[in-house]
């Protein structure tokens, strides 16, 4: 899983700069690829070679939204212009990116983590139950998708509006949200 982690942030950074210009359908659609790949993955290799093959298809399906992304992003006006300082490190920028991002990424991973503990409780008190509970969290996720993806583009369009120094449009999405 480890080269999914890094495919899947690449195709975040690749996608943050098309998404940032709104034109989020090419990303959408990347991603999908990228889905649809690991299902046709997953019911090649798992049969064959179980967890592992899990592993194994997503990783490779995670560089099909990268493989997509790749070629517009570096064929991007705004990239082209120039390239090498959209290339170079940046020591502020990945402060802040870390500083922002990092409490996210606590609430994602404790998040993750105790519903690892939920299940692991729940399987002990027999299949039914594991059932059940799988169903309401599926049901759930859904639900709590819908919030993210609002979220998400409130995150997006004040990010767009603070950059374009509109603050009376970017207090507008931030109430909107």
């Amino acid at each position: 899983s480890t080269p999914a982690g890094f495919f899947g942030t690449l195709s975040a950074v690749l996608g943050g700069l098309l998404t940032g210009q709104g034109r989020t359908k090419r990303v959408g659609t990347a991603t999908a690829c990228g889905f649809l790949a690991n299902i046709a993955l997953d019911a090649f290799l798992i049969p064959s070679h179980g967890i592992n093959g899990a592993g194994i298809a997503l990783s490779i399906a995670a560089v099909v939204p990268v493989l997509i992304l790749l070629p517009m992003v570096l064929t991007d006006p705004l990239f082209r212009a120039n390239p090498h300082e959209a290339l170079a490190f940046n020591g502020r920028d990945l402060w802040r990116i870390l500083r922002f991002g990092l409490p996210d990424a606590f609430r994602c991973s404790s998040g993750a983590f105790f519903f690892l503990a939920f299940m692991q409780a729940a399987g002990r008190l027999g299949n039914l139950t594991l059932a059940v509970g799988n169903v309401c969290f599926a049901v759930n996720n859904f639900l709590y998708m819908i919030g993210v993806a609002v979220a998400s583009a409130v995150t997006i369009l004040t990010g767009r509006t603070a950059g374009a120094h509109d603050l009376a449009t970017e207090r507008a999405t931030i109430w909107s949200g």
